[in-house]
């Protein structure tokens, strides 16, 4: 039997090159700075401003922010005109006003998806070597190893998913974006509920579990989760949102870091200019995945300390 393997990824600045402008200058902190404007009116521009803009928060996240600056009840009074002058929310402000911002954020960007750009490459253009590691992948399965892939996202799952269409690549397995996130009424609290918090990651880990089962449930799935972290690395772009993020799970962690800018990582952590330098690892070590080997030895890494090794899982 063959070892399973989670290979889990953000997306905007780890896939997609969102947090660069389209053709129409419109980049997601744009696309979000217009829908903070078109919800909360010219006062919470000027509160999102002060507030130091969108901080790579999720939306939910943001729209908390948002609210707790709100000090008078302006902003919430000017979101609330928007579903209709002197009606109540339905559910609870955050949870409407989020849903505003993610329509007008949406509006925004949806347009600009598949528009050239002056070099004729298309928007968003993907991250250096993307499309050649994801090919990898795609061959290391072929050959039998037991890949399965997710995305850990604050964006938008229909939007992820056509990005991928519109770079011709196979769409992840598994997806848990914010449009997972919102519906769920547990854990109250936003911190573990957005990145660095551990919800996204428990789901994405849970999901595969169950994948891998059959799509039975699982017994005994804490301990079935333990024992295969050793399995699962996880790729962001943000030292602190993915870096803690992947931390706190405890599994491998990847930093791209175009600029090679990187600060101190912790144990089980590395960094990487461009996708090319991932697809060379793992082309040079396909026997050790083949073998079972843990996910940070085939990356170059030693085990994390309080989780097992791949010797002690046997």
């Amino acid at each position: 039997m063959t070892t399973p393997y989670l290979f889990a990824f953000d997306f905007d600045g780890t896939i997609a090159r969102t947090f660069e402008p389209s053709p129409s200058n419109l980049d997601v902190r744009e696309a979000y700075r217009r829908g903070i404007r078109s919800v909360f009116g010219e006062k919470g521009a000027e509160t999102y401003k002060k507030i130091g803009g969108l901080k790579n928060n999720a939306p939910t996240e943001l729209v908390q922010r948002m609210l707790d600056a709100d000090t008078n009840g302006r902003l919430r009074e000017h979101a609330l005109s928007l579903l209709g002058k002197g009606l109540i929310f339905i559910e609870d402000p955050l949870k409407d006003i989020t849903e505003l911002l993610i329509a007008e954020k949406l509006a925004c960007l949806e347009s600009e998806i598949g528009k050239e750009m002056p070099d004729g490459s298309i928007w968003p253009k993907q991250c250096e070597g993307f499309s050649k590691f994801w090919g990898a992948l795609q061959g290391l399965k072929q050959e039998g190893i037991d890949i399965t892939t997710g995305i850990v996202s604050s964006g938008h799952t229909d939007i992820i998913k056509r990005v991928f269409g519109l770079y011709e690549l196979t769409e992840p397995d598994i997806i848990v974006s914010e449009d997972e996130i919102r519906p769920r009424r547990h854990p109250i609290e936003i911190s573990r509920r957005a990145k660095p918090g551990q919800l996204q990651m428990a789901l994405l880990h849970k999901e595969w579990l169950e994948l891998k089962s059959g799509g039975t449930r699982v017994i005994g799935l804490s301990q079935k989760a333990l024992s295969t972290r050793d399995n699962i690395v996880y790729f962001g772009d943000d030292p602190y949102k993915d870096g803690k993020l992947a931390e706190g799970a405890r599994v491998t962690f990847g930093l791209l870091s175009p600029n090679g800018n990187v600060p101190l990582l912790n144990e089980g952590q590395f960094s990487f200019r461009n996708w090319t330098e991932v697809s060379g690892i793992l082309a040079l070590n396909a026997a050790m995945l083949k073998e079972g080997v843990f996910i940070g030895e085939v990356l170059g890494l030693p085990s994390i300390e309080g989780r097992m090794g791949s010797k002690e899982r046997l």
